[in-house]
C-alpha cells in the first residue's frame, strides 16, 4: 500500500462509487483531545445520526475527534471500525478503499508496526452469524495525515455481502474521509517485458502496446533498506512514446 494523489485519481480512472463518509456528524473533542466517551465500547452497531449519508456503521473503542473518528489502542487491544456491507457482485474489478488517516497513541514504545490496517469481510447474507475474514491490506502510519488506497483483488460470492473492519495495529488511529470504490481505468495498464541492453550506466524499459494510449508515463525508483521501504525517484511521469525506451545515466552497478 502506498500513498497517493486523489486529485490525479479522476484523471486516470471512471471512478464508481460505493460509499463515502467524512464523519462530519463526529464533532465533539478534537484531534488533541478525544471526546471523553466512546460512541461505541463493544463490538455493536454505531448510532445512525453519526453517519447518516453512508449507512449502517459499526465499531469498537470508537471516539469523536472533532469531525473525524479515533480508534483507540490499549494495553495491546485496538479497537476497530467496521463499514456498511455491500453486495459486490456486479463488479468484479479490484474494489478499492481511500482513506486519510493518521497514528494515535499506543502504550507500546518500541513498536515497530505502527500501522493502519483495512481487513476485507465477508458475511453470508442467509445466516450474518456467518463472518469471514477475507484480505487485509495496511499501510505504516504518520504522526501526520496522509492519503492511503487499499486494493482487493477477490471472486465474490453470489451468498455473501462485504464490508471492511479498519484499525490500529499497535498504535491508536485516527481516520477520515472513506471512499470505498471501483475504479476502471480509461486505458488498460501496459504489460511490462524484460528489460534489454543492460550495461552498468543504463538500460532500455519495455512494454507491450495498449489500444488508444497516446503516449505512456514511466517511473524508475529505488527501495531503501529502511522500515518504510521508502522510494527514491530517479524519474517520474517520464512521457514516453513506442514501446520502449533508453534511459542513460543510471548506476546500475552492473546488476
Amino acid at each position: 500500500t502506498i500513498t497517493y494523489s486523489p486529485e490525479e485519481e479522476a484523471d486516470t480512472f471512471k471512478v464508481s462509487l460505493l460509499m463515502r463518509e467524512d464523519f462530519a456528524a463526529f464533532s465533539e473533542g478534537s484531534e488533541e483531545e478525544p471526546a471523553e466517551t466512546p460512541i461505541s465500547t463493544q463490538a455493536n452497531w454505531l448510532p445512525l445520526s453519526f453517519t447518516p449519508n453512508s449507512g449502517q456503521w459499526g465499531g469498537e473503542k470508537i471516539y469523536q475527534a472533532g469531525g473525524c473518528a479515533y480508534i483507540h489502542y490499549e494495553g495491546g487491544i485496538s479497537g476497530g471500525l467496521t463499514t456498511p456491507s455491500f453486495n459486490m457482485s456486479e463488479n468484479d474489478g479490484p474494489v478499492i478503499v481511500t482513506m486519510r488517516s493518521k497514528k494515535g497513541q499506543s502504550t507500546d514504545p518500541d513498536i515497530t508496526r505502527d500501522w493502519t490496517v483495512c481487513d476485507l469481510m465477508s458475511v453470508d447474507r442467509n445466516d450474518p452469524t456467518q463472518i469471514q475474514y477475507c484480505q487485509r491490506d495496511y499501510g505504516n502510519n504518520y504522526d501526520e495525515w496522509n492519503d492511503y488506497k487499499f486494493i482487493y483483488n477477490f471472486k465474490r460470492d453470489p451468498d455473501k455481502d462485504y464490508y471492511f473492519l479498519i484499525y490500529g495495529y499497535d498504535c491508536g488511529a485516527y481516520v477520515d474521509n472513506v471512499e470505498i470504490k471501483f475504479l476502471n481505468p480509461y486505458v488498460e495498464a501496459p504489460v511490462t517485458k524484460a528489460h534489454s541492453d543492460f550495461t552498468n550506466d543504463g538500460f532500455t524499459v519495455n512494454w507491450e502496446p495498449v489500444a488508444d494510449a497516446d503516449h505512456y508515463l514511466i517511473d524508475i525508483f529505488t527501495i531503501g533498506t529502511d522500515r518504510y521501504k521508502t522510494r527514491t525517484y530517479i524519474h517520474r511521469d517520464f512521457k514516453a512514446e513506442g514501446t520502449s525506451h533508453r534511459f542513460e545515466g543510471i548506476e546500475t552497478r552492473g546488476k
